[in-house]
């Protein structure tokens, strides 16, 4: 048998400790001895986020490593908290389990994680797919003639990514109250988080399948509190502490022309600003089209030539 066609259990939770001491808990996706493809979830989200992708990765001989970010599920987050901090925990990470190379998929949140290990890891990072991606919105960005003046932030972006994290606690206590509605009613709290998505993005989320996969996605990212989304928040507010202009590996940025979640121009300018990235621009399709379609992303990473 092709050891390639021998896909892992995508329901067992594994743990890998650090030299420090500390925890980053992770799943396996698709083929036990695939080409390794590292995914990092949104925000909020989870190492679950890509079970989904199980069959889809196995069948395209790719092995899915998709770690739980700091601060959510059973990952343990350092004092010192910056993308440039990341990388190393994720040097230390493949290293260990014995791996060489690999492609980098950062959805939504997860991207500023993903684009820093391109730039901090060219040796390893053969592929990098951003999707959905929360690109640079410090104000220094936002202030430039350029692109962000064409595309500016909605005030729902201007809320979640500048003034939220700039109050002390209000972070702690806007995921909290999420939280809370995530252990006393899950369906009704993923209909909150859809709430105020695009048309595009509530018919992807229409059916009760796909909600409650979303539900467990963010369910086992909180269980443990809600320092993940904290940090997230804080880093999104500052400026990237690493030059994407070292990002060399072959890069690829999806975003749906509908999507409401994350910053247009900021998705623009990332394309730009990394040398030779290629920007797909998906006709009426929002923030979750991936949840539909990462065979897409994962044909991208393959090789395999693919419209989208």
């Amino acid at each position: 048998m092709n050891q390639r066609s021998i896909l892992v259990d995508p329901e067992l939770d594994r743990r890998f400790f650090l030299s420090d001491g500390r925890t980053i808990s992770y799943r396996e996706y698709g083929a036990l001895n695939g080409r390794v493809v590292l995914a990092l979830h949104g925000t909020p989200g989870s190492r679950l986020k890509y079970k989904p992708a199980h069959i889809a990765a196995g069948t395209r001989g790719l092995r899915i490593i998709s770690p739980d970010r700091w601060g959510y599920g059973f990952t343990q987050a350092p004092r010192t908290r910056s993308l440039s901090f990341y990388s190393d925990d994720i040097i230390e990470f493949t290293k260990a389990l014995g791996v060489a190379s690999f492609s980098v998929v950062g959805i939504s949140g997860g991207a500023p994680f993903a684009a820093v290990l391109a730039a901090e890891m060219p040796e390893y990072v053969v592929k990098l797919a951003l999707v959905s991606p929360v690109g640079r919105v410090a104000e220094k960005h936002l202030s430039k003639a350029d692109i962000y003046s064409k595309y500016p932030l909605r005030r729902f972006h201007r809320f979640c990514f500048l003034s939220l994290p700039r109050v002390p606690g209000a972070t702690r206590i806007f995921f909290w109250l999420y939280r809370l509605a995530m252990i006393i009613a899950p369906a009704h709290a993923v209909k909150i988080a859809i709430a105020g998505s695009s048309i595009s993005d509530k018919r992807a989320m229409s059916s009760v399948e796909s909600r409650h996969t979303l539900g467990k996605t963010f369910a086992a990212g909180l269980q443990n509190g809600v320092l993940g989304p904290i940090i997230d928040l804080n880093l999104f507010a500052v400026d990237w502490d690493f030059d994407i202009k070292k990002i060399r590996s072959s890069t690829k940025l999806w975003i749906g022309e509908d999507d409401l979640n994350v910053p247009i121009g900021s998705v623009l300018a990332l394309a730009r600003d990394i040398s030779g990235a290629t920007l797909l621009v998906i006709n009426k399709q929002g923030h979750f089209w991936i949840s539909e379609n990462f065979s897409d992303v994962l044909d991208w990473i393959a090789g395999i030539e693919t419209t989208r």
